[in-house]
């Protein structure tokens, strides 16, 4: 009887490893995949952003120029400094402003992706050692109640299943 309990329990050890590998392989594998996806993300972000600038440059050039057209349209000379040239170089200046916070944001949000994606290996590897570690100690516990029913097996000290056990007893293992 002993040696089946010790297969039964090499069996269960065994288990309890494969299952906690298995387990960890596939956190694993979702946070490489949640990191690679968020890296795209990341890239296509940024590629939005320059996108968006560009937009944002074009739309500032066919203002600038309606507004020449209609500058010289009223009859004022845009070779003259003062009013027109400052109209002209504000609507410049603003909307490299906005192209360039459109710039700022797009790496920001890229910035985020790429940190939610080193957060989910972090995940993974904190898992892994999580995992590891709660092994560890379900082997222990095993190899511990192994001993104390060999000792009963052998006559010595542990728990005695030859005995009725008592209602305190009973309710441990029920």
């Amino acid at each position: 009887m002993p040696a089946l309990t010790s297969i039964a329990l090499g069996i269960a050890a065994v288990a309890a490893v494969a299952g906690t590998v298995y387990s960890i392989e596939a956190q694993q594998d979702a946070a490489d995949k949640e990191e690679k996806l968020m890296k795209q993300m990341a890239a296509d972000e940024l590629e939005a952003g320059k996108s968006e600038a560009e937009n944002i440059r074009r739309q500032a050039l066919r203002m600038k120029k309606q507004q020449e057209a209609s500058m010289a349209g009223s009859g004022v000379l845009l070779s003259d400094e003062g009013t027109p040239d400052f109209i002209l170089g504000e609507t410049s200046y603003l909307s490299e402003l906005d192209a360039l916070a459109a710039l700022k944001g797009s790496k920001n949000k890229a910035g985020y992706y790429r940190s939610k994606g080193a957060m989910a290996q972090d995940r993974a590897d904190s898992y892994a050692v999580g995992s590891f570690l709660s092994l560890g100690g379900n082997l222990a516990n095993m190899g511990y109640n192994y001993s104390n029913y060999k000792k009963t097996v052998g006559g010595g000290s542990g728990f005695n299943f030859s005995e009725t056990p008592s209602e305190s007893e009973s309710m441990l293992w029920h």
